[in-house]
């Protein structure tokens, strides 16, 4: 593995250690919010550690939260995590990075960055149905809200891959430098992925035929670069579809772009090294992990508030019921749940 890829799998997983914080009181909050919100606001956090095998990186999740699957980047495997224990946990491929749940629940499409190829995993069996070839080093997975298609960020490929769900073909539209995460708008028509090493957004435009989904029935194209800050790597849309918010590592900031204009409205300092970016699904926050320090940072309509976790986290999600928050700790090998 070479320098650029060591770099940004491996040194951007930095090591902090924290404890649990009760903030400042805050306003009482309406009651229309969740359990999350108002834990968010009060900045008061109550996690549950969860031991896991070395490096965990990318979650999938069940509608409910309750089950989730877990990417170990260098060990290669995958763990399900069910009621908060590690029930199974299984060697797939060398060097795991993104992985996706099917809306049906019963596939898992994973990142092999190791050996360039996407695995279609069987969630119930745990085995292996097809390995479908890439560029190089697959980063970010993510599905199409339709299902017809998922996309990959291949980091070393400067390239996007779509993938058809029902043939398997593929389709390579050609991105900025060292692609890193993408996010997939609802309507399954637009891509937002995040360039590393030429510190941009690709916004590619997708449209499909009918039928079975075919390599030359997948129409996609990149309809605008736009810089961001230094560095990007999570990225997430509002559960609006309003605004795109991209983590910028390596200058502390988040950049929040309009999807209409694609114009940057608002460039928001976080904490150091802004790694990975939860969306709510009720369009009320966005989370920021943080490598560099022991909080997340929670941004409310472009206005910000920090709480503390008990170590710096990798990637951060939010329950597609909103009602959990998952976080991966790649250096002291945990998986954090908020709830």
């Amino acid at each position: 593995m070479n320098r650029i890829i060591s770099f940004a799998i491996t040194s951007l997983f930095l090591t902090a250690s924290g404890a649990v914080l009760a903030g400042q009181d805050q306003p009482e909050p309406l009651k229309s919010e969740s359990n999350i919100e108002r834990m968010l606001k009060d900045r008061r956090v109550m996690e549950v550690i969860i031991k896991t095998e070395n490096n965990p990186l990318d979650i999938a999740m069940t509608e409910d939260g309750g089950t989730i699957y877990v990417t170990h980047h260098f060990p290669g495997k995958i763990s399900e995590i069910s009621e908060n224990k590690v029930v199974r946990t299984k060697y797939f491929g060398k060097n795991l990075t993104g992985i996706a749940l099917t809306r049906d629940e019963k596939t898992l499409y994973v990142g092999v960055g190791g050996e360039d190829y996407v695995a279609v995993i069987d969630a119930k069996t745990f085995e292996v149905t097809k390995k479908i070839p890439t560029g190089k080093w697959p980063l970010g997975v993510r599905i199409s809200r339709d299902g017809r298609w998922l996309a990959t960020c291949c980091y070393l490929s400067n390239s996007v891959y779509l993938i058809s769900t029902s043939t398997y073909e593929t389709k390579e539209i050609k991105a900025g430098t060292n692609p890193f995460y993408l996010a997939i708008s609802r309507d399954s028509k637009r891509i937002y992925a995040t360039n590393y090493g030429s510190a941009n957004l690709s916004v590619i435009s997708v449209e499909t035929d009918l039928g079975d989904l075919k390599a030359n029935n997948m129409h996609a194209k990149v309809i605008k670069t736009v810089k961001v800050g230094n560095g990007p790597v999570g990225v997430a849309l509002t559960a609006d579809g309003k605004l795109v918010y991209t983590a910028n590592y390596s200058e502390a900031s988040v950049s929040a772009i309009s999807t209409e204009s694609l114009e940057i409205e608002q460039i928001i300092k976080v904490g150091v090294n802004p790694y990975f970016i939860g969306a709510s699904p009720e369009n009320s926050f966005v989370m920021v992990s943080n490598y560099g320090s022991n909080h997340v940072d929670v941004i409310y309509a472009n206005e910000r508030t920090t709480v503390e976790v008990k170590n710096a986290t990798t990637n951060i999600y939010v329950s597609p019921n909103g009602k959990r928050i998952f976080t991966s700790n790649y250096t002291n090998h945990y998986v954090g749940v908020i709830e």
